[in-house]
């Protein structure tokens, strides 16, 4: 039988029927797994576009968000337990954002930055986010509005991850599109947990 290559850096030469992802090179892994979460998000456009195209954008935006609501219940617990991540409080939080497939650690597809007051409040800031590049090339305000606005898609989203580390850590929008620079940040939000009567940090 044939050995396998170990540390492959591309798939260029002859078909391999036995290849693995165990079989690429770690350089390699972490492009493909890049581009994978470019590639979810690019389906998700595309999966918008349709449904507004059929349906009209409000109803699209119904659907959507009901779409990501789920996705959410299904990624976010499955990537916690490949990572054994464990824990309460706001960082444990961001310990599963950081690497869900549309994860800002993933793909490029937005640049993040947090302010750690501490443990339990931290502020979280798009820098960069080529959704809302996107929206605004293209002149699409309801999807400003309803995804990036506030009580939009994406607050839903934050609060999804709240909620699975602690049903008590509150979602504070600071500030969200619409912008009037594309200099400015695309969104701000604060994530606190109050320690309880009684309770000290």
């Amino acid at each position: 039988m044939k050995q396998l290559p170990t540390d492959l850096s591309d798939y260029s030469g002859e078909y391999i029927p036995e290849l693995e992802f165990e079989n690429l090179s770690k350089d390699t892994l972490v492009k493909l797994l890049g581009e994978f979460a470019r590639l979810l998000v690019c389906i998700a456009g595309i999966y918008d576009t349709v449904v507004t195209r059929e349906v009209g954008p409000e109803k699209a935006l119904e659907l959507v968000e009901e779409v990501w609501q789920r996705q959410y219940d299904v990624q976010i617990p499955r990537v916690a337990k490949i990572l054994n991540i464990k824990g309460d409080d706001v960082l444990t939080m961001f310990k599963v954002m950081q690497f869900t497939p549309d994860g800002y650690a993933t793909g490029g597809q937005w640049k993040a930055k947090l302010n750690i007051i501490d443990k339990n409040d931290v502020i979280f800031t798009l820098t960069h986010c080529r959704t809302l590049e996107y929206f605004e090339r293209h002149g699409q305000d309801f999807q400003i509005r309803g995804i990036c606005g506030p009580d939009g898609q994406e607050w839903v989203a934050l609060k999804k991850y709240a909620q699975f580390a602690n049903p008590d850590i509150k979602v504070i929008a600071l500030k969200n599109p619409p912008r009037s620079s594309p200099n400015e940040i695309a969104c701000q939000w604060e994530f606190k947990l109050e320690p309880k009567h009684g309770e000290c940090r």
